[in-house]
């Protein structure tokens, strides 16, 4: 009886195990593929503009450029450089190196696609498509954020105080403000969530707040550098743990207490 019900435990765990892992894999492959829906509609975009604006290119000449523009402008971790990849692997520092590693690419590649079709007079229609785009994109977040800001008759001194108190990770970001609750707190979403380019635009907003331009480029710069260097999750918290100290600098324990407390 006692080896009928070990096996039947054993049969049990192995089967939570396997459901665990297709579980997980199949999360990846949702994942996956809702990254290549956007890629295909991507493409078949991209080859519906070129096809009309370079209707002397051959279908296989058409796909292969498209499928470079593609490969180009939107996010393929296959490209993220070797470097970035070893800081992923890192326990130390680097948690998410990819995606700004990403956005980097992938912004510079383009912006610089938009210049190369606005010069070319077929493709000049494509390229101020593609650069109005990219102004939406940019701007869209700071327009919400100084749009809110005038309906709820939060002033700039107010934001400039409030980003002193939120967390580090959203201290740059752009705000939708909600305006105040009953006891006179600010309520306010961070933008920079749903936003692909906060990456790109978080140091230039430090840069922009600081008082003092030289410590202001310094903050920029660290603003940059942080996704790469910082703190890996768990190391973080443990550092905390050792120091005492959280990020917005309140304490993690109190020393006085009991050890039991």
């Amino acid at each position: 009886r006692d080896v009928a019900g070990r096996d039947a435990n054993g049969i049990a765990g192995n089967f939570a195990q396997r459901a665990a892992r297709r579980g997980a894999r199949l999360v990846q492959d949702l994942y996956q593929a809702e990254d290549d829906v956007w890629k295909i509609y991507a493409f078949e975009n991209e080859l519906s503009r070129y096809r009309q604006a370079l209707p002397d290119l051959s279908e296989d000449q058409l796909r292969r450029r498209v499928a470079d523009i593609v490969r180009d402008t939107y996010p393929t971790y296959s490209m993220v450089p070797r470097a970035v990849k070893g800081l992923r692997r890192s326990p130390l520092v680097g948690s998410f190196t990819s995606f700004p590693a990403e956005v980097v690419r992938t912004g510079y590649h383009t912006i610089k696609l938009a210049a190369e079709e606005l010069r070319d007079p077929a493709l000049r229609g494509v390229g101020a498509q593609r650069l109005a785009g990219i102004l939406l994109a940019a701007g869209g977040t700071t327009g919400i954020g100084v749009a809110s800001r005038f309906i709820t008759g939060t002033g700039r001194d107010d934001e400039d105080d409030l980003r002193r108190f939120v967390a580090p990770w959203s201290a740059n970001s752009q705000y939708l403000h909600l305006g105040q609750d009953e006891d006179g707190n600010r309520r306010f979403i961070d933008l920079g969530y749903s936003d692909p380019f906060s990456y790109l635009k978080n140091p230039v907003m430090a840069l922009l707040r600081g008082e003092d331009w030289q410590q202001a480029v310094i903050d920029a710069g660290l603003e940059a550098g942080e996704p790469f260097y910082g703190e890996e999750i768990l190391l973080g918290r443990l550092l905390d743990v050792s120091r005492n100290a959280k990020p917005n600098g309140s304490r993690v324990f109190n020393p006085e207490a009991d050890t039991l407390d």
